[in-house]
């Protein structure tokens, strides 16, 4: 049965937009927000967030031994790059749900700003190189606060929760997003609620 484990709030510096560097890119409201519930919207999806996640998950486990950990948390997807070399063909589910619940699109803006290329060599400006770039921001500060969930299908044992209480504390100044998602930011902080849940007992 799935329970809610822990809410993030990730915050994300501006974040850039997929396609940035098209130079016939159109000045036109942005269509690539991931409308969510009521007045909520996310350039970046909880499965960008759960791939983040799953990576630094494989790079921990392979150093601390905690394959067992990784699987039970992450399951084993025969589509994706395998963590742990297996000759088991069935996939299977990881314990973990990622859910978006995003940030209030009243509290986002969409910026467009230019760029230019420059001559490596010569250090000159380019001809006919000006291309615009474009990310979306909050309305009050260069940091977006987006809401995640993670909940479980089933309990977690110990290993599991260590694993993934070391992921989450390697989450800060991390890239989420890339160029198969709607934008890419920076990772400057993230606040665990309940703050306690990686606290040791």
């Amino acid at each position: 049965m799935l329970r809610r484990l822990i809410e993030l709030e990730v915050h994300v510096e501006k974040i850039l937009v997929r396609g940035d560097m098209n130079r016939s890119f159109k000045i036109k409201d942005p269509a690539i927000l991931l409308n969510l519930e009521g007045n909520n919207v996310t350039p970046l999806p909880a499965s960008s967030l759960k791939g983040l996640m799953r990576h630094l998950a494989c790079i921990v486990a392979r150093v601390t031994g905690l394959k067992e950990a990784y699987l039970g948390l992450f399951g084993q997807e025969l589509r994706d790059r395998k963590c742990f070399e297996t000759t088991d063909s069935q996939e299977k589910e990881g314990k973990l749900v990622f859910v978006n619940k995003g940030v209030n699109k009243n509290n986002i803006t969409h910026v467009i700003s230019p760029g230019i290329m420059i001559n490596p060599v010569t250090r000159i400006i380019k001809e006919n190189t000006l291309w615009f770039y474009q990310y979306f921001t909050h309305k009050r500060s260069n940091i977006i606060p987006i809401r995640y969930e993670i909940w479980a299908r089933e309990e977690l044992n110990s290993d599991e929760k260590r694993l993934l209480c070391y992921v989450l504390n390697l989450l800060t100044s991390r890239e989420i997003g890339g160029r198969i998602t709607a934008g890419l930011g920076r990772i400057v902080d993230v606040v665990i609620i309940p703050e306690k849940f990686c606290k040791v007992q």
